[in-house]
């Protein structure tokens, strides 16, 4: 409580304990004087702030001391046991304080620090479940409501298994519980058959449970299968086919080829010693005339 709220408080509680040692004071009579104030105090530490919890503190020792310390009306402290118990309620008192203070620094810090991290996770381009000892889900950001089709409200504080009974007895359970039982990171891709959706999953320890990182990485391995598939055709397509590229210096009445090394080989053999290709020789019409021009006579007669 802050404020007046708080203040509100510490007089409440101080009123109660002073009302309660009144009560008690025919059976105590001298003795435990600050007892109930302590108990208001340890109230106000638990709930309000400090300038609150101080003013308890310093109520209950001055009524404790005005009301029930000898001489009673007089804020003078008589004998020694009341001053060692005076001095224990303000030792005490202040150690409550100081405990509730760093406590609530502590917590107000951790807050800080998860409302910061659940503020980069609901940017972040992946989908984020994460689950407690019990598989429980405890977060779900906007990324995986949308890509679940279900909204944070009907996921939070329900059991994975509930939600996605589908995904039992598949490599997303072996994962997920190879996770809780090793504490370590694991990383996969599966596909998720109900919806035939390819999903990269990111696993790791989160707590006593564990954090879930995924994205639907449907187009990619579909891109990636296209891909392996063009690949594949070309690689075909390569073995069957070897190519010759350049500027070859060829002899232009006998057609030799000047190799790298300065030698002049036939077309055939140059050929032949960078590419797969096979040779068989005949004799166009063209040349069988010019070579066997008795035969072309003869043949026409």
């Amino acid at each position: 409580m802050r404020g007046l709220r708080g203040y509100a408080l510490a007089v409440l509680a101080v009123a109660t304990a002073f009302l309660l040692r009144l009560a008690f004071d025919p059976i105590w009579g001298d003795r435990l004087a600050y007892a109930w104030f302590f108990l208001a105090v340890v109230v106000v530490a638990r709930f309000a702030d400090r300038g609150p919890q101080v003013c308890a503190v310093v109520a209950g020792a001055l009524i404790g001391n005005w009301c029930f310390i000898q001489p009673r009306g007089s804020l003078q402290i008589g004998g020694s046991l009341d001053q060692i118990n005076t001095m224990i309620y303000c030792t005490v008192s202040s150690f409550v304080v100081l405990g509730s203070l760093r406590a609530r620094r502590k917590i107000g810090r951790e807050l800080a620090a998860r409302d910061r991290i659940a503020g980069i996770l609901e940017c972040t381009s992946d989908a984020v479940c994460t689950l407690d000892a019990n598989w429980v889900v405890t977060y779900f950001n906007k990324r995986a409501s949308d890509l679940a089709g279900m909204s944070a409200g009907e996921v939070l504080g329900r059991q994975l298994w509930s939600l996605w009974p589908e995904v039992a007895g598949t490599r997303f359970e072996t994962e997920f519980r190879r996770v809780t039982s090793t504490r370590a990171t694991v990383h996969f891709e599966e596909l998720y058959v109900p919806k035939k959706r390819w999903i990269e999953v990111n696993v790791c320890p989160y707590g006593e449970g564990m954090a879930i990182f995924f994205r639907d990485i449907t187009e990619r391995k579909e891109r990636q299968s296209e891909r392996e598939r063009l690949i594949a055709e070309l690689q075909v397509a390569l073995s069957d086919v070897k190519t010759l590229s350049g500027l070859l210096p060829i002899c232009a009445n006998c057609k030799n080829i000047r190799d790298d090394r300065g030698y002049w080989k036939q077309i055939e053999t140059f050929i032949g010693e960078r590419s797969n290709a096979k040779f068989s020789h005949g004799i166009c019409p063209t040349c069988f005339v010019q070579l066997y021009p008795d035969l072309e006579i003869r043949n026409q007669a």
